[in-house]
């Protein structure tokens, strides 16, 4: 007769892993990610259809300080503006981001209890809502900013993966103009500290979110997570002299010192490369009379660093 083990004896490992596992992903679900970090900067730009590269001006955002306002405390937002490297000419790529000075944005703060992030509405003189990471399905964004007067509701919930491949939520929802769109715990799409419902014209919108320099978010969009000028690299951009400029055949780009060994291109306002070659010396000189007249840009570029200068083909 075949012996039945006693019921103590019998091994509960399986069981217990999949309580393990159970418990393990419930307390990963309802951990909260906070939004308001240091060393995090959001890329945020204005689109506008009537522009002729869609967009009107950009800003990098960061926060830097504290201040009281009517008895709640923020975080004050700072931000670098974002310069077209066309210049002078329409506001169009390259872009880079200009940290030589700064301007206040906005007053921010966060109840991580309570999973919402506030702003300091400056219109209206009141602290209202932006972020509830709180909400389940079918709920409202109470807020008068964030909705601009009309009804966010959420319509669905699921996940976000960041670039570093972390999970976050996302929350869906539908806005006054019928357009379908969302925001995302910890990264504040889609615009950071704007309300939530724009224009039909456009509006604000973050295309990239770092944080201690690693890129959390790219939206993937032509002009996302442009590179940093500031007082070192400007005076670097303006060291480089490309001679004469306007020309109509020859040019010649001296003082190429921190550039040997690197490249110099030469691209067309589509973007496109139209000339390569290594730098090899300090000075350089190049024949440009095979290309039609117009905008040019200039790229030099080493291991360690970039510039990007403008000539023009008469």
């Amino acid at each position: 007769m075949r012996k039945t083990k006693p019921l103590h004896s019998l091994s509960f490992k399986p069981l217990l892993l999949l309580v393990f596992l159970i418990t393990t992903l419930t307390l990963t679900a309802q951990i909260y990610h906070p939004m308001l970090k240091p060393n995090k900067f959001w890329d945020v730009m204005a689109f506008n259809g009537s522009e002729m590269c869609g967009v009107s001006s950009g800003q990098q955002c960061f926060l830097q300080g504290d201040t009281v306002i009517s008895g709640n405390q923020y975080q004050i937002i700072k931000s670098h503006p974002i310069i077209s490297l066309v210049n002078p000419g329409p506001y169009c790529p390259p872009f880079a981001v200009d940290t030589s000075y700064s301007v206040i944005t906005g007053f921010i703060r966060e109840d991580s209890i309570a999973k919402k992030v506030f702003v300091y509405d400056i219109s209206n003189n009141v602290d209202d809502l932006l972020y509830d990471f709180n909400l389940v399905v079918g709920d409202t964004l109470n807020s008068n900013y964030a909705g601009q007067g009309l009804l966010i509701i959420i319509d669905s919930i699921d996940t976000f993966v960041l670039l570093n491949n972390q999970v976050r939520k996302r929350f869906y929802y539908t806005d006054f103009f019928g357009f379908a769109s969302y925001y995302v715990e910890e990264l504040g799409l889609p615009r950071f500290h704007y309300p939530l419902v724009g224009g039909l014209s456009g509006g604000n919108f973050v295309t990239c979110v770092k944080e201690n320099n690693i890129q959390l978010y790219n939206s993937q969009w032509a002009y996302s997570c442009p590179s940093l000028v500031g007082i070192e690299e400007n005076n670097l951009q303006n060291a480089v002299k490309i001679s004469p400029n306007p020309t109509r055949d020859n040019i010649v780009v001296a003082q190429l010192t921190n550039f040997v060994g690197g490249t110099i291109k030469i691209i067309n306002l589509m973007g496109q490369v139209i000339f390569s070659q290594s730098i090899q010396n300090q000075q350089m000189s190049f024949n440009l009379s095979a290309y039609s007249k117009g905008i040019y840009l200039v790229k030099i570029s080493s291991d360690k660093q970039q510039i990007i200068k403008k000539i023009m083909l008469e």
